[in-house]
């Protein structure tokens, strides 16, 4: 019976941990609501969020999360071809990155849309992840 509580136990506090973790790899995210209020809610398009400026793909972005499942399961590849080059960095250059936000003196946040991959390389989620600073 003891043996059974530290196996559960030590499975709880292993799970807690690298839930922990996972969240400060991460950094600071914004929701798909909190995203809205911060630069609005213009419709996403492929080709339009190629061609935009920095303003218009963060008044998009809201869209686009409200779109994810579009996304998921995708490689990088595909996300290059349906959205442009990628403009940010988010460890390595294997996850499609996208600024929405540049830092500045009047503004010193920069923020950037982050296709997270699996290890099959394959996009299993979308955020909107603060960049630190300019």
């Amino acid at each position: 019976m003891m043996k059974l509580f530290l196996f559960f136990f030590c499975a709880g506090v292993g799970l807690a941990g690298f839930a922990s973790m996972s969240s400060l790899v991460r950094g600071e995210t914004l929701s798909q609501s909190q995203v809205e209020k911060k630069w609005g809610q213009r419709e996403f398009h492929e080709k339009s969020f190629r061609e935009a400026s920095l303003a218009e793909r963060a008044s998009m972005a809201a869209s686009l999360l409200s779109k994810k499942k579009d996304f998921l399961g995708k490689k990088a590849p595909e996300i290059r071809t349906q959205l442009g080059d990628f403009s940010g960095h988010y460890f390595s250059e294997s996850y499609p990155t996208y600024l929405i936000q540049k830092g500045s003196e009047k503004s010193p946040e920069s923020w950037q849309l982050i296709f997270l991959i699996d290890r099959q390389d394959k996009v299993r989620d979308i955020v909107v992840h603060k960049n630190c600073c300019y």
